[in-house]
């Protein structure tokens, strides 16, 4: 039996390439930093303590994508995690 494969007609682009979204910049801010640093685990180096605040990042994105809210602790979270990593 032969595997059928279907190719994506409409693949997705890189995050980098998706337009900013209007009024929720603080939302593309922290996908940014998150983005950055889950390519970094991909290419293997580990990365510790980002468990928590990638979950936590999920549910206030969600949230904040319905109503005002302010990712700032979050964002400081996750960017003191990006910055400990070492290129």
């Amino acid at each position: 039996m032969i595997p059928l494969q279907i190719a994506n007609p409409n693949p997705l682009p890189p995050i980098s390439l998706v337009r900013p979204m209007m009024g929720k910049e603080n939302i593309g801010n922290l996908a940014k930093t998150l983005d950055s640093i889950l390519k970094k685990i991909i290419s293997g180096q580990k990365v510790d303590g980002f468990f928590e605040p990638l979950s936590m990042s999920i549910e206030q994105m969600t949230t904040a994508m319905n109503k005002p809210h302010d990712l700032g602790e979050v964002q400081r979270q996750v960017s003191d995690i990006a910055s400990k990593i070492v290129d």
